[in-house]
């Protein structure tokens, strides 16, 4: 196949694919560029590839290097790619070399799914945290970006050139962990600095590229330790005015900035909260009084398996008596072991009602 790259592309360029290959076999995409009267061959590892979203590869040279081609916007420029692989081209993108990273060929999470839908999904926030709007109460907030599953959600975004935002906030005297959370899905990750002004304290927030549809949270790190977090102190001056400030050459949406205690802080802080299934697993498993079976639903059967497991602090030893069982092994849902004639109990421990004889049971005359 063949295809015409837009004129807008001119100069040193490198080229990376999307695609999807949905077998265990790996292989080469062969790529053939032509621009004017010039004409560059390179190639693309493709690997198996069973994501829904797909995979992305660049572009190298017979070393391995990244290839880089070059084009003029007054030539016809064309590539053409051929493989005896059956994989399936989702897009071509041409980046300037000098805006190439490894990490563009990172992939990043989306969403949670349930099925082919994406559901909402949340953080934990600590009651005692203090939580800080940063949108403009009077404007009621900035347009959100097109992909977030919540389109009430009131943003503030900080557009290319604007750099920076300030907004009020107050808190009680004491130590607090600064947490920002954001959406940001068009840069690799950059640095930002929040600034709690009248406290005469900073810390930096990696923004990293971020497309998750319920948004992602950066915690404050230290400016010193790369990497660590760190704490900021509010005095007693508890009205303060909070900058985020960014990039001159990034945006970037904000929603709030979470001032977490430090007695309450942890890193879980960042992640998003299991799914809650309660109320699915009452309605759908406990219609008759909780009692599965092995042929119950999958799901009831690995919730009934999670909740014990949990409860528990992990699963249970089988205990399969060594003389009633025919294995050391039970059966992972129940613990049921495997009895031998006549016996029986779950670790296989006893002769049935009308036997004796452990663990040779056989019937007794009445």
């Amino acid at each position: 196949m063949s295809v015409r790259l837009p004129s807008t592309i001119q100069g040193e360029f490198v080229l990376t694919a999307s695609y999807f290959h949905n077998y265990d076999d790996q292989g080469i995409l062969n790529l053939v560029v032509r621009a004017g009267d010039e004409v560059f061959r390179a190639k693309m590892k493709i690997l198996s590839c069973r994501y829904r979203f797909g995979c992305r590869q660049v572009a190298i040279d017979d070393r391995h290097g990244v290839y880089t081609f070059t084009a003029n916007s007054r030539d016809v420029n064309t590539v053409s790619i051929s493989t005896s692989l059956t994989v399936a081209l989702d897009f071509i993108t041409a980046i300037p070399r000098s805006k190439w990273q490894e990490g563009l060929l990172l992939p990043a999470e989306q969403c949670t799914s349930n099925g082919y839908t994406c559901i909402q999904t949340a953080y934990p926030d600590p009651t005692e945290s203090v939580k800080i709007e940063v949108e403009d109460s009077s404007t009621g907030g900035d347009r959100a970006p097109y992909y977030i599953m919540d389109r009430r959600a009131r943003l503030k975004h900080i557009k290319i050139g604007q750099r920076l935002v300030y907004v009020s906030g107050t808190a009680r005297s004491g130590r607090y962990y600064v947490i920002v959370h954001f959406y940001q899905p068009h840069f690799l990750s950059f640095l930002g600095e929040v600034v709690i002004t009248g406290q005469a304290t900073s810390v930096l927030t990696h923004f990293r590229y971020c497309p998750y549809v319920s948004g992602c949270r950066a915690v404050g790190t230290s400016q010193y330790r790369e990497g660590m977090s760190e704490s900021i102190y509010v005095g007693r001056q508890n009205n303060f005015v909070v900058t985020i400030r960014i990039p001159e050459d990034k945006s970037i949406w904000i929603d709030y900035v979470l001032l977490v205690p430090v007695s309450a802080f942890s890193l879980s802080l960042l992640e998003i909260k299991p799914i809650d299934v309660t109320q699915d697993f009452i309605q759908d498993c406990g219609q008759v009084d909780f009692h599965l079976k092995k042929s119950s639903s999958k799901f009831c059967l690995s919730s009934a398996f999670t909740i014990t497991s949990r409860f528990n602090n992990g699963a249970l030893a089988c205990h399969c008596d060594r003389l009633g069982s025919v294995k050391n092994t039970c059966q992972s849902f129940g613990g049921q072991c495997t009895c031998r004639p006549n016996v029986i109990g779950r670790a296989c421990d006893r002769c049935k009602r009308g036997y004796r004889g452990f663990p040779n049971c056989r019937r007794f005359a009445s």
